[in-house]
């Protein structure tokens, strides 16, 4: 069982460092498009300034209305038109451009999210699938009995004994003492309990001792 777990801790590692690698991936990626994105705002600064200058130079075309009376301003005017014009082209293919990476950037974003939700939900369903299969197996030692979690603890302190406890099943059964003598003392100076989670022959339970109890499992088995 120890080394499933370590199997399963380096599982979970790989899975771990293979989010981040990704999720770094993803934000270097995020980085530059908002980078390009901020560029192209500076660039479609003048872009209304444009648009009115094209919008006059139209009329003033359209209804015969010129600034002098010399015969080459027409001509001018006209040529001013149609550089403002190409320059009106040109920054609407940078705001289609821009709206593009815009949405380039939204979807990442999105892609990186499911990424995310789909590497939680994949590690939660090794993790249970391995406890579960902890559990499935049954006691390394063929016996009834199967001490699933043990722990001598008080209000301040935990010790997990579960290991030591399943070295000491013999026989389909459990004779102990709860005592510091199983594994320490986790909190000196105070009364400790003993909290066993056990399955026999199928059927789990849960008994609690108390320091200086004898423990006899299953329940009704009797002390020799």
């Amino acid at each position: 069982m120890k080394k499933a777990v370590a199997i399963f801790s380096i599982i979970s590692s790989l899975a771990a460092v293979g989010l981040a690698v990704w999720l770094i991936t993803e934000h270097q990626a995020c980085l530059r498009l908002a980078q390009e994105s901020i560029a192209l705002r500076r660039q479609l600064t003048p872009a209304a300034a444009l648009v009115a200058e094209n919008r006059r130079l139209s009329r003033l075309l359209a209804q015969g209305q010129h600034p002098s009376s010399h015969s080459n301003e027409p001509l001018a005017a006209t040529t001013a038109a149609d550089e403002h014009a190409e320059e009106l082209q040109r920054l609407r293919t940078e705001v289609d451009a821009l709206r593009q990476q815009t949405n380039e950037i939204e979807t990442l974003r999105k892609d990186t999210r499911q990424a995310r939700v789909f590497l939680t939900a994949n590690l939660k369903a090794r993790s249970a699938g391995q406890v579960g299969t902890t559990h499935e197996a049954g006691p390394a030692n063929g016996s009834q009995l199967e001490i699933l979690r043990a722990e001598y603890w008080t209000d301040n302190a935990r010790m997990d004994v579960t290991d030591e406890l399943r070295d000491r099943i013999k026989d389909d059964s459990l004779k102990a003492v709860a005592s510091n003598n199983i594994k320490g003392d986790p909190d000196f100076g105070r009364v400790k309990h003993l909290t066993i989670e056990y399955r026999f022959g199928g059927i789990p339970a849960t008994n609690e001792f108390r320091e200086g109890d004898v423990v006899v499992l299953p329940t009704g088995t009797s002390n020799e």
